[in-house]
Formats: structure tokens, sequence, C-alpha cells
């Protein structure tokens, strides 16, 4: 039987799960963050393996001892490595001890012909298997919150590239994906009275939530995930706005308004960058660093690390 992580390795986003992952997002008309993403595809993939199970094995059977059969059936045998097999013969089966049942041989691809009990009255493990897992032994029997709490990592890191390799089409703000082209249209007069509302609280910060609140939103029809979406994308691309939130939070302040030491890095504070061999250093130790690593690290972050907004920098 396959396990997750055999699973996870064959994991591939191709070009129709980007067509599907956008088609949900018109659907859905909210932004999704790459886990909400992956979770959905990961069920959309686990449910069209099971189609395609259930239309290949059709017209088998799933063998169980208790169960009776003719010649002509085709059996599927988990025993024998879910291998696949055509009854041949039918006969009654020769033993006291077990009263009465029937014996059937199957032949089986490589040539090989194999007998087995069938219609048997008395309780076996097999005829257990069989009424507890079907066809869905063959592949595995593990489903999307198992594979998110086992192989979130690899499966996330997939499908963030290949989300990343349709920038054209998808757009990332926030930790959150949405259609370039539905994306709504934040004119010079939203952001003329987001300005106005900032200067009106000393620069900031306030969350986006509250600036479209001030400003009476940006659409009466949009949900307002999607408003807050397409604020922060416009609010971005705007030099008079900076995003100086936390990890995880989201907040705007005017960039006049700043003090000089925010709006322009110390002399002390500017970075120096330092050539390290990292070859020399072994498995914990490159843990460590990970595990401290910001963005000007000279290994890859871990997810997350640094992940967020940002000052038009984490995008």
């Amino acid at each position: 039987m396959q396990s997750i992580e055999q699973w996870a390795e064959k994991f591939v986003v191709d070009d129709d799960d980007v067509e599907f992952i956008v088609n949900l997002l018109l659907e859905r008309e909210t932004p999704l963050t790459i886990q909400e993403i992956s979770q959905i595809l990961v069920a959309q993939k686990l449910e069209t393996e099971a189609q395609n199970l259930e239309a290949e094995y059709q017209d088998t059977k799933f063998y169980s001892p208790a169960e009776a059969y003719a010649v002509g059936d085709k059996v599927i045998f988990p025993a024998l490595d879910f291998s696949r097999g055509v009854v041949t013969k039918v006969r009654a089966g020769d033993n006291a001890e077990y009263g009465e049942f029937s014996v059937i041989t199957a032949d089986f691809d490589a040539g090989e012909a194999r007998e087995f009990a069938s219609e048997f009255k008395q309780a076996h493990k097999l005829a257990d298997e069989a009424e507890n897992g079907g066809v869905a032994l063959i592949g595995h029997n593990f489903d999307v919150e198992a594979i998110m709490h086992e192989a979130s990592d690899s499966i996330l890191d997939v499908v963030e590239e290949a989300l990343q390799a349709n920038s054209d089409t998808l757009v990332r703000l926030a930790k959150q994906w949405f259609p370039r082209d539905l994306m709504l249209d934040v004119d010079e007069g939203h952001l003329n009275l987001a300005e106005a509302v900032l200067d009106m609280f000393e620069g900031g910060p306030l969350p986006t939530a509250e600036i479209l609140e001030h400003i009476g939103g940006i659409s009466d029809s949009s949900s307002e995930s999607l408003q807050n979406f397409s604020m922060n994308a416009a609010l971005n691309a705007d030099k008079r706005f900076d995003e100086v939130g936390p990890s995880g939070k989201v907040l705007w302040y005017l960039a006049s308004l700043e003090p000089e030491a925010v709006r322009h890095v110390p002399a002390v504070l500017q970075y120096q960058p330092i050539e390290v061999d990292t070859s020399v250093l072994d498995q914990e130790a490159l843990d460590v660093v990970q595990e401290i690593s910001d963005e000007l690290s000279a290994l890859p972050l871990k997810r997350g690390a640094t992940e967020g907004m940002g000052p038009k920098r984490n995008w």
C-alpha cells in the first residue's frame, strides 16, 4: 500500500492543476492562502485518483474467501500485492473440517494459475479486509488532513513554485493569491482618501480594513477580503505608503511622516555582507542558521520565516 511519503514524492502541479486553481479563485472571488489552495488541490487529486481507480476496477471484484465467483470474473488479490487474475475454473471444495465451500482457479498475467477458497463460511482475515477496504486499498487509505500533517512543507513548496511560475496570471499579496485580471480597480481617488485617513491618524499605522471602512470601501458588490487584497496591491505600489506591520499582520503608514531613521537605514545598521563557507557546517549547525535566518541570510529561509506583507520587499 502506498505511504504518504511516497504519495507526496509523486505530487506535481501541472497546467491542468493551475487552471483548476484559477477557476477556483474565479468562482469564489476570494483570495486564498497557499495553505488553503494546497488543501483544496490535494483533496481534488485524491478525489480524481479515487474516481480513476473505480473506473479502472469497476468490472473487477476484490477477493474475499466468503464470496462466490464465476468463470470469467476478474479478481484482485491483496495478499499477492494486489495482482489481478481471471477465474478459469470453479469446483467444490473437499475438506470435511471446513464444511461446504468452493475452490476457484485464477490465471494471472505471468501465466501462473493458483487456487483459492470461495463461498467459505468461516471467519477469515481476508474477508474483513475486503469488506473494510475494497478497491481503496489498491492506492492508500489516507486523507487530506493526514497528508498535510505529514508532508505539508513539500506539498506547499510544489504548489507555491507552480503559482510563482504563473505570476502573469496570479498575484501574491500578504500570503494570499488571486487572479490578476479579477483584482478590483483602485483609482487615484481611493488612494488620495487613504492618504487623508492616515494623515488624520498622524500617519498610522492602520490595518487595510480600517482604511477601507473610513473611505467607504472600493466596491459594493465584492467581498471584504477581495477589497483588502486589491487595496493592499495599490498601496504597495504607491510610494506614499509604507507597510510596517509585523509578520502576518498588514499595517500601513504614511512614508512622509515616518521618522528619518525609518525611511533611511542608519549607517550603524547598514548590512555589510560577510562571506561564509557553509560547506564546513554540519546539518545541526545549518538548522540553527536557518532557524534564526532573515531576508539577508545566505541560506534559503525556512517557510514562513519572513513571510508576510512587508514594506514592498516580501512579495
